[in-house]
């Protein structure tokens, strides 16, 4: 897939049998995850969300894309396409405001346009 394609809803609304509280799965089992718990993944005013999805290998880094999923349709849109410039991505975090995205990709510190999907290196971890 490629920048600005979608997948359609996954969502999946269940009651919990012990608690019965009401639960939304957000994506179908497979290879889909959210920033680490120490990095906020909602944008400003929690109705959209950033994920990450993968194609094969849950390990791989070379399948791995961004999407940002609408929290009320459930539709995700990819906002990433690192798998075609980068051998190797890592570590992601987010402007507070979700207008920014870093990474790490080929040991370059990048940032990542969610909205255009344009990705300006910022730096070099090579150099000391």
């Amino acid at each position: 897939m490629a920048f600005g394609s979608t997948i359609p809803s996954q969502m999946k609304t269940f009651t919990d049998p012990v608690s019965g509280r009401k639960i939304v799965k957000l994506t179908k089992e497979g290879i889909n995850w959210h920033f680490y718990f120490t990095d906020n993944s909602f944008l400003t005013g929690d109705k959209a969300i950033y994920y990450f999805h993968a194609d094969g290998d849950p390990h791989s880094k070379l399948t791995t894309e961004l999407y940002k999923m609408d929290l009320e349709t459930g539709i995700s849109t990819q906002i990433s396409d690192l798998s075609s410039k980068f051998g190797t991505v890592s570590n992601f975090t987010k402007s507070p405001d979700g207008e920014l995205i870093a990474f790490v990709g080929d040991n370059d510190l990048y940032a990542l346009d969610p909205h255009t999907g344009e990705n300006r290196l910022r730096g070099n971890s090579r150099e000391p």
